[in-house]
C-alpha cells in the first residue's frame, strides 16, 4: 500500500475486485507452471529464497485472509527463476486498470 495508506483504503474497496482477480490468477498461473514442472511448493520456495508459507500465500493470491497478494517484483522474479520460466509466463493476460485508484 502507498505512503498515504489512509487515503487509499477507499480506493482498495473500489478497485479491489479487479486486483483480487489479478492476484488470484497470478497465483493460479504460478501453481500451474509449478505442477507442470513436477516441482513441490517447498522446492520452488527454496529456489526463490522464500519461506514455504510466503510462497503458499502467493499461490493462493492472498497476503492475509481476505487481502489480495501484492508481491514484490523481486519475489516474482525469484519465483520465475526458480521455476525456470520468464516472468511474463506467470503474469495474467488481463491487467487491471490501476490509474484511478
Amino acid at each position: 500500500m502507498c505512503a498515504w495508506q489512509w487515503a487509499c483504503i477507499g480506493c482498495m474497496r473500489i478497485d479491489g475486485s479487479s486486483w483480487d482477480d489479478y492476484a488470484r490468477e497470478l497465483g493460479l498461473n504460478i501453481a500451474r507452471v509449478r505442477e507442470s514442472k513436477g516441482m513441490s511448493q517447498d522446492e520452488v520456495a527454496a529456489g526463490a529464497c522464500l519461506s514455504r508459507f510466503t510462497y503458499w500465500k502467493l499461490e493462493r493470491g492472498e497476503s492475509n485472509p481476505g487481502t489480495p497478494a501484492n508481491p514484490s517484483l523481486r519475489n516474482l522474479l525469484a519465483v520465475a527463476q526458480s521455476l525456470g520460466v520468464d516472468l511474463e509466463d506467470l503474469l495474467p493476460g488481463t491487467v487491471p486498470d490501476l490509474r484511478n485508484r
